[in-house]
């Protein structure tokens, strides 16, 4: 049975462990400027208890000590208190903000909006910021959750109702990603009634909107050395191979689709995306053909609103489908996005990036060997089934003459590693199946941008 280990567990919740790096430690502290950076009480929040205040400089959704230390100035707490912040780290003017009450009890966030600028944190900049961890750029969340309040009439009919159900659900779910879920989908009028049962909206998103795991792939029972028994023995119970949808029905469940998003035949030799039917996701699968935006080896930056203008060395050194008469202007996970959907790709005119749970979700524990160009294509990679993702990589030689074995995308996950904006994925061939990566990005401020973090893109979309 699939369970997300500790490291991909804390991705959902309110604080992100890093469980690895791919990058040189960022310096952001060169200069001997201080940024200022401030923010205040939404009234709908300020009176609700005692609060811990800091800039989220490292991604952690907690307030640390070199954060705290920030905090230079406060009034009163009441609706037009003001905190300032002052820094070295650069940081401080793209970060989250936080209001943490009464010790853990809810931790609201809003996004810093510059040099000497205010951000009003409050509810609603709290939905706002869970978007965005879901993968939303910054502009798509503030539109979303605009048309939610402008939709329900929040700021004029019923907003007390409305907030009181809000604070309910972050009191229930310190879980960013299903936060997100229902700021997205479950926001509708049952949020203006005085009576809504919580618990069963949060059991509705967490099992109609996110979907259900794949299992692991893993059918062999250990014997004390190796995993070779195909029925557990006595002296090993308990083992995986006895539970779940692998005893059941396969494990996983995968369809073909082609351009237009239609399913195709199982044994059909040109497709277009990959649906995981469990979890109701689709796959873009990359094309060979270099001359194609979509080629499986292009590399892109990552622009994902917190890191929304990517260093200039980056940019230079990504290798996606750009220039004159080329269709990407550069080499931005956001113009790729743009890029996919103005073609409806598969015929989905949504497309994302992944988070690291949906990534994780793919892999296949039984799939152990790493087969070079044998031309078996009943031979699996790591992690995945070829005969589905036949667009991993074939040899060693094929990534430009290195002995790699990784093939790394993009995710909209976020981490506290390095600085680590944000970033990165399940390697789908990796020496260790399952091994979780972040990568430090060069910092807008950096002089020297020695460590650019270039990574393939996968993109998916919900089949709806």
């Amino acid at each position: 049975m699939k369970i997300l280990n500790t490291c991909l567990v804390s991705l959902t919740s309110f604080v992100f462990i890093a469980c690895g790096s791919g990058g040189e430690s960022s310096n952001n502290s060169k200069s001997n400027l201080n940024y200022t950076t401030s923010m205040s009480l939404s009234k709908d929040i300020a009176g609700l208890g005692n609060y811990t205040v800091c800039p989220d400089l490292n991604g952690s959704y907690t307030c640390e000590k070199n954060e705290l230390e920030t905090l230079k100035n406060s009034n009163s707490r009441s609706v037009n208190s003001t905190y300032t912040f002052v820094s070295k780290d650069a940081k401080l003017q793209t970060s989250n903000i936080l209001a943490i009450l009464n010790d853990g009890e809810i931790t609201f966030a809003g996004k810093s909006k510059g040099e000497n600028q205010n951000v009003e944190v409050s509810i609603k900049s709290t939905l706002k910021a869970s978007l965005v961890h879901s993968g939303l750029s910054d502009a798509k969340a503030e539109e979303k959750i605009n048309k939610t309040y402008k939709d329900l009439k929040v700021d004029t009919l019923n907003s007390d109702v409305f907030n009181k159900n809000i604070l309910t659900i972050l009191k229930e779910t310190k879980d960013l990603y299903i936060l997100a879920i229902v700021s997205s989908t479950m926001i509708n009028e049952d949020f203006i009634k005085e009576k809504i049962n919580v618990s069963d909206l949060i059991y509705k998103a967490k099992t109609s909107e996110v979907g259900l795991l794949n299992d692991t792939g893993v059918k062999l029972f250990f014997d004390g050395t190796t995993m070779v028994e195909e029925e557990p023995l006595a002296s090993f119970k308990g083992q995986d191979a006895a539970y779940g949808f692998d005893k059941t029905d396969g494990g996983f469940k995968f369809k073909k689709l082609d351009s237009k998003g239609l399913v195709l035949a199982d044994n059909s030799e040109e497709y277009s995306c990959v649906l995981d039917e469990r979890s109701n996701i689709i796959w873009e699968i990359k094309a060979d053909d270099e001359t194609s935006p979509r080629y499986k080896f292009s590399t892109f930056t990552a622009d994902l609103g917190i890191h929304s203008n990517p260093h200039s060395v980056e940019l230079l050194q990504s290798t996606c489908n750009k220039g004159v008469d080329k269709e990407l202007s550069d080499c931005k996970s956001s113009t790729y996005i743009k890029y996919m959907n103005k073609i409806s790709y598969c015929g989905k005119n949504d497309w994302r990036l992944p988070t690291s749970h949906e990534q994780y979700n793919l892999l296949d524990f039984s799939r152990t060997d790493f087969i070079l160009d044998t031309g078996d294509d009943t031979k699996y990679y790591y992690g995945l089934d070829k005969k589905l993702f036949k667009d991993m990589y074939n040899t060693s030689d094929e990534i430009n003459n290195t002995d790699t074995y990784e093939m790394l995308y993009w995710s909209s996950s976020f981490y506290n590693q390095d600085y680590a904006v944000g970033q990165v994925s399940v390697p789908f061939i990796s020496n260790t199946i399952g091994t979780i990566l972040s990568s430090s990005i060069c910092q807008k401020g950096d002089v020297d941008c020695d460590y650019p973090s270039l990574l393939n893109l996968k993109l998916v979309t919900k089949n709806k």
